[in-house]
């Protein structure tokens, strides 16, 4: 963030934190979508992952099997198709 990138690119980034650095994180993310810039971001928890986006991706054993805008009615069976069921493997 220092160098002010057009591009974020964040791997787990909640992984830790607790609730007031989550919102911190959060804050910080939204002001960088509010001015334009992108945000990309892998994370298990998909609630969060879902809370500001607007395209998403599910990647399974590195096939992609979803990619939609994030409010797309199937992403929800996506998810619990690919990842809850996938759990079960």
């Amino acid at each position: 963030m220092l160098h002010d990138p057009s591009v974020i690119l964040l791997d787990e980034p909640y992984t830790g934190l607790d609730a007031n650095a989550v919102d911190v994180l959060n804050q910080i993310l939204d002001e960088a979508a509010r001015v334009g810039k992108t945000i990309i971001l892998t994370t298990h928890d998909f609630d969060q992952g879902l809370r500001a986006a607007t395209r998403a991706v599910i990647v399974d054993r590195g096939k992609v099997v979803f990619d939609a805008g994030a409010r797309d009615a199937g992403l929800r069976e996506a998810y619990d198709q690919y990842i809850r069921v996938g759990l079960a493997r």
